[in-house]
């Protein structure tokens, strides 16, 4: 039998524990883990690879994780890579800030970090749904345009 290849996911926050135990718990999941700790170091990072999943810190040393975010929306080749915002804001205008953004999810730290590989192979298997959905969309659209 042929091991699935591990997914990759882009880390961007600043602190060092968060860090240490998002890695631990993404790599036990089975996930390829790449970190960076600022804007400017994770803008290059999503220019030069692609993401099953980025998860972002709002409060960056050197700009915004929904800056980042909205960015990664206007990008061609990542406008569909989920994008979980995991934050320690937790009030109601932060939340609907990330969701306007266009996060995926809004995780409020402390995370929970025994469910988070279960969040994550939600939103990717929502990802799959829509990207055959869109892929059924098209072949019934192609059809109906040549009955007459």
């Amino acid at each position: 039998m042929r091991e699935q290849p591990k997914l990759r996911v882009l880390v961007v926050d600043d602190d060092q524990d968060t860090i240490l135990l998002m890695q631990a718990t993404l790599q036990n999941a089975g996930y390829w883990v790449d970190v960076c700790t600022d804007f400017n170091a994770a803008f290059a990072a999503i220019q030069q690879n692609e993401y099953a999943i980025i998860i972002l810190d709002v409060i960056l040393p050197d700009g915004s994780g929904f800056e980042l975010c909205s960015t990664v929306r206007s990008s061609l080749h990542m406008s569909d890579t989920p994008v979980l915002i995991a934050t320690g804001l937790d009030d109601l205008a932060s939340i609907q800030k990330g969701y306007d953004v266009g996060a995926t999810d809004f995780i409020t730290k402390p995370i929970n970090w025994g469910t988070l590989p279960f969040r994550m192979q939600y939103v990717l298997g929502e990802r799959e749904t829509r990207g055959r959905l869109s892929v059924s969309e098209s072949k019934t659209q192609a059809l109906l345009s040549y009955m007459p």
